[in-house]
């Protein structure tokens, strides 16, 4: 299991491998413009349904990978990713078990 830590490890964000190197890429490109973002997540137990975080390059994050397999690098996958950050509801991943906090139907 791969995690996104935010700040001192207040929020952590379980993924896999191939996410979180994607996502990795994408938050770089966007911290290099020093451009900051919401980032959010549904959590898959709990009575938190969702947590969404100011990503900034003056907060630290830090990526922590398993000892997994190699992953397959897809720009593409990392142009979407970056596209949906400047989403006005911020970049947000799902979980199966949760529906979207917003119902975008409409916009």
């Amino acid at each position: 299991m791969a995690q996104l830590v935010y700040a001192s490890g207040s929020h952590r964000f379980d993924t896999t491998n191939d996410i979180l190197l994607h996502l990795q890429l994408a938050i770089q490109e966007r911290f290099k413009r020093g451009e900051g973002f919401i980032f959010g997540y549904a959590t898959v137990v709990g009575p938190v349904a969702r947590v969404y975080v100011w990503l900034h390059p003056t907060i630290p994050l830090q990526f922590v990978y398993d000892d997994g397999d190699p992953v397959k690098f897809d720009v593409d996958r990392v142009e979407q990713y970056l596209q949906a950050s400047y989403n006005r509801f911020g970049f947000t991943f799902t979980a199966d078990n949760r529906g979207p906090l917003v119902d975008r139907e409409g916009l």
